[in-house]
């Protein structure tokens, strides 16, 4: 929910714009499409980190962006 809250799920965003990739031999990715991906750029978004775990009853993900130049 993080990573769709700061790209403005909800508002221009949908859920589709984000999805989530495992190349084969690589980490996850979270890929940003239409409005999430002009969201981000607005934002300065450079790189994006995806982090997903999970347990018997529980998954979670962790998302970190960076930006080149935090936005004014």
């Amino acid at each position: 929910p993080g990573a769709a809250r700061a790209v403005g799920v909800g508002n221009a965003a949908r859920w589709r714009d984000l999805e989530v990739r495992r190349p084969p031999g690589g980490p996850p990715q979270l890929l940003l499409h239409g409005a999430a991906a002009r969201r981000a750029a607005d934002l300065g978004w450079r790189h994006v980190a995806l982090s997903l775990s999970h347990g018997h009853d529980f998954a979670v993900a962790f998302v970190v962006a960076e930006a080149a130049d935090p936005p004014v």
